[in-house]
């Protein structure tokens, strides 16, 4: 059954003179992440990269998982260690909350329940 929830966590660029503890900090995220995965936390993640495009967002991992195992995660000392890092080697880092497949639909019904005056 695939994950309804995920999370997107995104990124501009790096901070100028913090670019080796940057990739260090990847390598990090890319352990952290496949961890959970093989422990069943999570459903799965992949990191992307963008091409050049003028804006402000160049990269983000994708996590896919149940919504209260996210949280578990979410809440948990080694992520808080891991966004505080990313937070200060990275411009535009940002967690955001995101829904696919059956949840897209139930969400899709709510917003028609609004409009139709229900």
């Amino acid at each position: 059954m695939a994950a309804n929830h995920g999370i997107l966590i995104g990124w501009n660029r790096v901070i100028p003179g913090k670019d080796a503890e940057a990739i260090a900090l990847f390598g990090e995220a890319l352990q952290f992440w496949g961890r959970h995965q093989q422990a069943g936390t999570i459903e799965s993640f992949e990191p992307v990269f963008l091409t050049p495009h003028g804006g402000d967002l160049n990269g983000f991992f994708l996590i896919r998982g149940e919504a209260a195992k996210l949280n578990q995660v979410l809440a948990s000392d080694d992520y808080l260690l891991l966004e505080s890092k990313a937070s200060y080697m990275l411009e535009g880092h940002g967690v955001i909350g995101v829904v696919f497949g059956d949840e897209i639909n139930r969400r899709m019904g709510i917003f028609q329940q609004i409009i139709s005056g229900g």
